[in-house]
């Protein structure tokens, strides 16, 4: 009855090192990043130094838990390029690692989060991670980005098992990207409803403000431009581009619609 992605058991991560998370697609950002008393450096220089011993034999079939534990921390670390690196040389000494759901799921996400979102893809649409609930909202997001809004929308709901085992900026991250497949859809009352749980925990301002720009939009479509213009309007004032430029655009556009501005003026 378990899951393929229960199946096999992991190598073990070695002293000290960090275990594996409950599934294969979550990332434990309480004990992966952890560098104890010693600090970043000491703790990453243990890792790697167990990883470089394991990775000197060149039996195919030695362990990788120690490589797979130095990937973890990468992770959890969200040094997700040197992850990516990390995992890239472990499955060319050990190939039989990209039939391991944890492997993929690790890989995946390091990718999602260096926004190599094609190869990331490639990761959660291994058969190994089909069952798994973490993966799902994984593929949801990466869908997302891609606006493929119906394919985001039906993984959101295949990985709802998984969602509050998920740290809360994640939570945050993945309930934001389902509103924006809602509110393409036309389902505002979905898009509403997702943007209160991207909001029910505590994050940074900047993706609090992420989720409020969506927000807007919601607020937009909804009727309430008048509102909806004050939010894009204090959202434009943020020291991020990435915030900031869409919520000027929008606001401009919405002033512009309203009779506020002049064609030269926007």
């Amino acid at each position: 009855l378990s899951p393929k992605w229960a199946a096999k058991d992991p190598d073990a991560p070695g002293k000290g090192g960090p275990a594996p998370a409950a599934m294969p697609a979550l990332i434990d950002y309480v004990n992966w990043p952890k560098t104890g008393s010693g600090g970043f450096l000491s703790r990453y220089d243990a890792l790697l130094s167990d990883a470089t011993v394991e990775s000197g034999n060149k039996d195919k079939a030695a362990p990788t838990g120690a490589r797979m534990a130095l990937a973890r921390f990468l992770v959890g670390s969200e040094l997700s390029f040197e992850a990516i690196g990390v995992l890239n040389d472990a499955a060319r000494a050990s190939p039989a690692l990209l039939d391991n759901p944890e492997f993929r799921g690790l890989r995946g996400v390091a990718r999602v989060m260096a926004r190599r979102y094609k190869e990331a893809e490639a990761d959660f649409s291994s058969p190994v991670l089909v069952e798994d609930p973490a993966s799902a909202l994984w593929r949801s997001y990466i869908a997302a980005q891609q606006a493929h809004w119906p394919e985001a929308r039906a993984q959101f709901t295949k990985g709802a098992q998984a969602f509050a085992q998920f740290s809360p900026t994640w939570k945050a991250r993945f309930a934001r990207a389902d509103a924006q497949a809602a509110l393409a859809q036309g389902d505002l009352p979905s898009a509403e409803a997702r943007i209160r749980l991207a909001l029910a925990d505590k994050t940074d301002v900047y993706e609090e403000l992420a989720t409020r720009l969506v927000q807007a939009r919601v607020i937009e479509q909804q009727g309430h431009k008048d509102r909806a213009l004050k939010m894009y309007a204090a959202i434009a004032t943020v020291p991020r581009q990435a915030l900031a430029s869409p919520a000027l655009l929008r606001a401009t556009q919405i002033k512009l619609e309203m009779g506020k501005v002049t064609p030269l003026q926007a």
